[in-house]
């Protein structure tokens, strides 16, 4: 079956449209885990002491550490490392769905952990 051009046209607008609705999906889940992360690992300006920040950056690998491996290393390499979906997929040689799954895994295992730490600190 030959497609017409009116489909065609369609198609690439659709998909596009899709990929841009995918960047913005991307940006705001990045920028979600960037507000639960420990300020070390923004981007942003800080007046912290490289004493301070180097302290939460410990702290950063510490939370990290209690991810299981795979979900560990697809958010560092996605959220941290800023890689696309495709190219963690490529270096931790899984399908670009697992890679999404375990990065949404480990960004709520975090974002628990976090809670679960704050709750601690605000009952001592």
């Amino acid at each position: 079956m030959v497609a017409r051009r009116g489909d065609r046209r369609q198609q690439l607008r659709l998909r596009s449209r899709s990929r841009g609705a995918d960047h913005i999906t991307t940006s705001r889940r990045r920028a979600h885990l960037t507000a639960l992360l420990p300020r070390a690992t923004r981007d942003s300006p800080t007046t912290e002491s490289p004493h301070d920040l180097q302290v939460e950056r410990l702290h950063l690998q510490e939370l990290l550490q209690q991810l299981p491996p795979r979900q560990r290393q697809a958010v560092v390499l996605r959220y941290l490392e800023d890689l696309p979906v495709e190219r963690v997929a490529e270096l931790m040689s899984i399908r670009p769905g697992t890679v999404k799954s375990n990065a949404h895994d480990g960004r709520r295992a975090l974002h628990l952990l976090i809670e679960a730490q704050q709750q601690r600190e605000i009952l001592q």
